[in-house]
Formats: C-alpha cells, structure tokens, sequence
C-alpha cells in the first residue's frame, strides 16, 4: 500500500466481504527512508515509519525492489543490493538493514516484508541469499522477540530462486534457499506457487512489469507514486507446455518440501501474480501427494524439460 494511496485501499479492503487483511505501506523506494538510510539515521527512519503507520493505518513495513522502483522513474533498476538509487548515494543493503533495525526499535508484531531486487531474473538466487544474510545481525525488539523468531519475511521466494545467466540455462536454486533457511531461523518466506493458470501480475516492482511486457506483448500499464513508489499491472499466461512456466512450478513444490520447519513457510500464490487464491486445493493435491507430481509429468500436464534443471525435485517425496 503506497501511503498516499491508502484511503482507497482501505476503501477496497472494507467493500470485500469476509477478508480480514492487513495493510502494509511501501517504504523500500520512500525518499525520506532512503536519505535516512543513507546517513545510517535509524532514529528518525523509525519515527517516520511510526508516523505514516498511523496515518495510513497500516500494519508493517513492506519493501518492494529496494532503490529499484525508484530507479524506475529514470527508466533504470537496480540488479543486487549493492547498487545504488540514481542520484541518493545509498544502497539496497543499506535501505534493508535500515529498515530492519527501525522495525526492531518499534517492535512491531511483524517483521520487515520483502520483495528483493531482481524478481524473475536467471541468477537472481546469489540476490536473495545476499538479501537473507543482510539482516543476519539485526537483534530483535524486546517484545517483538516475545511473539516471533524472524527479522525477515521473504515473499513470493519462487520468483527469487534461479540459477543460470539467461532462460536458455536457467535452473532452480531451490535446495541453496531451502537449505539457508533450514540453517536460519531469522527468515520466514511463502512461496508464491505458480499455478499454470492465466491470471494478472500487479506489484510495485515497476521495471519488472515493463520488462514481463517486452517478454509477452501483452498490454501493459504503469503507475508511479510520487517519492513513494511505482507500481505496473500485465495479464500473465502460466502454460504447463511452456518450459520456464514449468520450471517455475516445479520451483515452487521444491521450497515447500525442502523447507523442513512449516512455521518458516506459509502456502500462497502471491494472488494474483503467481495464480489465482481459488487453486489452493489444487497446489495442496501437489504437496500432498508424490504420485499427483509425477502424473503432472507423465500426463504431460507439464513440459519434461523442467526434470534437467530440477535434480532435487524428483527426490522430494511425501
């Protein structure tokens, strides 16, 4: 939720009947925040962040594509957390840690909420264990260690989870995640578990969108948050017949069984950007049962050439 636009989202939120959700205001791309962050002023981050919170009744921090999205405005990103916002002088990693240790001197009951930089690019998996490992050192609130272990919640940690350097080599770099996070108990994720179905993306990592647009063709249309943010939305087809569509499925199946503690993984779709909420049953048929995931592949529901890329899925078994 960008705070300038939280009157509508709570608008939005009260006309949905029987849906009980928090906001969280966007502070990863804030000017005020990344000024901050840039001269390691904790202090006023936190009071800031105190102060939009109750304005916009919001209930965390969220971040999206730290310095990414504010790049955007220059018509650039920013790839790993060590590149800068054009024209602030302050990294990603300092934007995030920043961040963290104000949610830890407010004690709020959640932790910071993530969308790391590089979503949906081949190699992006080094991004995220640097993302992970950033907030390693952040000491919890006194009350806030009372109610949670994590410092961090990565979301939608499937679209964060590839090897390769283009998508002619791109593979899954689930076991290296799964593996940090079963090591860490600072870090919870959900999954965003592709679905193969045609849904929409919307997300306020706006240069993703614009490069998800170059990919499909598909209409696409952009918004920018004056100092807060910027946001895009595309209709987005997942085809089981479609190579990385089923590489990101598979992913996705992949970090929710090798993720041994099931209080550090929550099931999603990231709804609707992965699929629709309506095809839980659907992934729970998938996790519940080895012999629904090989009859995906041997009803060539989806695209064999996953199997190459994906050692460790045909090992998963329940």
């Amino acid at each position: 939720m960008p705070p300038l636009e939280a009157k509508h989202t709570h608008e939005e939120i009260a006309t949905i009947p029987q849906l009980d959700i928090p906001a969280l205001p966007l502070f990863g791309n804030n000017w005020f925040v990344m000024e901050y962050a840039k001269d390691n002023n904790v202090e006023d981050i936190a009071a800031f962040v105190a102060a939009w919170l109750k304005i916009s009744k919001g209930y965390g921090i969220k971040i999206v594509n730290p310095c990414g999205s504010e790049a955007w405005g220059w018509g650039m990103n920013v790839h790993g957390v060590n590149d800068k916002a054009p024209y602030f002088d302050v990294t990603s990693k300092e934007v995030i840690i920043a961040l963290a240790e104000a949610n830890e001197m407010l004690n709020l009951p959640h932790s910071i909420h993530i969308h790391p930089n590089d979503l949906g690019h081949p190699g992006n998996y080094t991004t995220t264990l640097e993302t992970m490992d950033a907030v390693k050192g952040v000491k919890k609130g006194s009350k806030a260690a009372e109610i949670r272990d994590q410092v961090m919640h990565v979301t939608h940690l499937q679209f964060h989870s590839y090897t390769g350097n283009s998508w002619k080599d791109a593979g899954s770099a689930a076991p290296e995640l799964a593996d940090y996070i079963n090591k860490h108990d600072h870090i919870t994720c959900d999954v965003g578990q592709v679905t193969l179905d045609e849904t929409t993306t919307m997300t306020a990592d706006a240069p993703m969108e614009y490069d998800l647009f170059k990919l499909s063709g598909l209409k696409w249309t952009n918004k920018d948050i004056e100092c807060e943010t910027a946001a895009g939305i595309i209709p987005c087809i997942y085809s089981g017949k479609n190579p990385v569509n089923t590489l990101q499925w598979a992913i996705g199946l992949e970090l929710f069984l090798g993720i041994k503690n099931p209080w550090q993984v929550c099931l999603t779709t990231d709804h609707p950007n992965a699929g629709p909420y309506t095809r839980y049953p659907r992934i729970i048929s998938w996790l519940m049962s080895n012999q629904r995931r090989m009859e995906m592949i041997e009803n060539r529901e989806v695209h064999k050439w996953f199997l190459r890329y994906c050692n460790y899925f045909q090992s998963c078994s329940c």
